[in-house]
């Protein structure tokens, strides 16, 4: 069975953004693109007007939203399964639709916001991100048509950087892009080599990390697409930012959560390039193994 593309999806612009974006990579990558609105399913509260009243009343409410979700996903494209689901909780709902459909990807839509960021904290959209049983793709509005010809992947070695390594690779070599590696050189004092002048620390973190991210390159050259590194100096997430600023068209990131990603994004660097990055997002949370794109399984369990 094809991998399938689960996009959060209302009457928004950004939704609409996010769907189109994650057509295009299912074209590429054979996979099979669901569109599910949450509608309102409105519960019976203690009422003066009595029970029955209410619930008709309820009723009537719940009736009107599902016709007005099914209104909009009549403009859903016809190679795009659509669904309308009830529930209170527009994050639960998502969350257990994409177990029931075995999601291989979560796609959600953001609004450029300033400094504020894409995905305010306490929206629908941050409580997707963290919940997600999946990768989480978000998608700036603007970008919808957006070609996928290069893709990034944060990496330095770690085992979330080498999730997210695997996930790029698979992307890379299906759609036929090429792939940077973006090592960051701003690493605690001391983790590599201690008692060492700032200026000598450095230059030394710099060459270990150069060195690592070609030991990862050179695994990755017979799969044949093109692979290049970059070395952005700065603080990690600002850094990365910065070295996709020009020719980036897809970020992938490794998260630190366990399980569901819950808490993973909040402070961190990888909600900071959700909010920050001139491109899309894909972030990788430690989970079970998802095939991501038809035929080739990527686990995001254990190193490539």
């Amino acid at each position: 069975m094809p991998p399938t593309y689960l996009t959060a999806y209302d009457d928004s612009g950004a939704a609409m953004a996010a769907l189109r974006f994650t057509q295009r990579l299912a074209r590429d990558t054979g996979a099979k693109v669901v569109a599910a609105y949450v509608y309102p399913d409105v519960h019976p509260l203690p009422s003066p007007y009595g029970p029955e009243t209410l619930i008709a009343k309820n009723a009537d409410l719940t009736a009107v939203a599902r016709e007005t979700a099914l209104g909009v996903l009549e403009h859903v494209p016809e190679d795009v399964e659509a669904f309308a689901v009830a529930g209170g909780s527009v994050p639960h709902e998502l969350d257990r639709f994409a177990r029931q459909e075995h999601a291989a990807l979560l796609a959600v839509g953001a609004t450029h916001r300033g400094g504020v960021g894409r995905v305010v904290p306490g929206s629908v959209g941050e409580r997707v991100i963290h919940g997600s049983p999946c990768p989480v793709l978000v998608v700036p509005q603007g970008h919808a048509e957006r070609p996928v010809r290069r893709i990034a992947v944060a990496y330095d070695g770690r085992e979330q950087s080498r999730r997210a390594l695997r996930a790029a690779s698979a992307l890379a070599g299906r759609l036929g892009a090429s792939l940077v590696l973006i090592g960051v050189t701003d690493l605690p004092p001391g983790e590599y080599i201690p008692h060492l002048p700032d200026h000598e620390r450095d230059r030394e973190i710099t060459q270990a990390m150069r060195i690592v991210l070609e030991r990862a390159a050179s695994r990755l050259l017979p799969q044949g697409f093109d692979i290049s590194i970059r070395l952005p100096i700065g603080g990690p997430a600002p850094a990365i930012v910065e070295a996709c600023a020009d020719d980036v068209d897809l970020l992938v990131a490794g998260s630190h959560g366990h399980g569901a990603m819950r808490s993973a994004l909040v402070g961190s660097v990888s909600r900071y390039l959700v909010d920050h990055a001139p491109c899309a997002v894909l972030v990788v949370p430690r989970h079970r193994a998802i095939e991501l794109v038809a035929g080739d399984a990527v686990s995001t369990t254990t190193a490539p």
